[in-house]
C-alpha cells in the first residue's frame, strides 16, 4: 500500500505543477497579446500622422509644380504585423494583418480637393506622388527593395 500512495502522490503533484504550469504559460501569452496589439495598434497611428504630414507638406510646398512625389519605406516594428495602407475618400485606411486591426486618418480634408486611389504593402517601398494639374493622389509601390 506504501508504494501505491507514493505513486498517486507524484501523479498528483505533476498535474498540479502541469497545470500551473500551463495556466501561468497562458497568462503571460495573453499579456504578450495585448501588449503586440498595443503596439501595432500605436504604430498604426504613428505611420498615419507620418503620410499624413507628408501629403500636407506635398500638397502645399510646390503650388507651381506638375507633380510631386515620395518615397518612404516603412519599418516593420510591429512584430512581424504587415501594414497595409489604402488611400480612398474617407481618407488613408491602415489595416494590420494578421492581426486584422484598422486606424482611419482624415489627411486634413485632402480628400475633398484630391482624389485618391490605390492599396499599398509596408513590405516595400512605398511611393506618395500628387499630381497637381489633374488633382489625383496615388499610393504606389516600388519594385526594387
Amino acid at each position: 500500500m506504501k508504494g501505491q500512495s507514493l505513486i498517486v502522490q507524484f501523479l498528483l503533484f505533476f498535474v498540479l505543477g502541469l497545470a500551473l504550469f500551463a495556466s501561468i504559460g497562458g497568462i503571460f501569452r495573453f499579456h504578450s497579446d495585448i501588449l503586440r496589439e498595443d503596439v501595432a495598434e500605436a504604430n498604426r497611428k504613428l505611420i498615419g500622422s507620418y503620410i499624413s504630414s507628408i501629403a500636407i507638406s506635398m500638397a502645399s510646398n510646390c503650388k507651381e509644380c506638375n507633380s510631386t512625389t515620395f518615397s518612404l519605406k516603412l519599418e516593420n516594428v510591429t512584430a512581424n504585423y504587415v501594414m497595409v495602407l489604402s488611400l480612398s475618400s474617407k481618407g488613408l485606411q491602415i489595416f494590420s494583418e494578421p492581426a486584422g486591426g484598422n486606424t482611419s486618418v482624415s489627411i486634413h480634408n485632402l480628400n475633398e480637393s484630391f482624389s485618391l486611389n490605390r492599396n499599398a504593402s509596408s513590405t516595400l517601398p512605398i511611393t506618395l506622388k500628387f499630381n497637381n494639374t489633374s488633382h489625383k493622389a496615388e499610393l504606389n509601390l516600388t519594385s526594387n527593395q
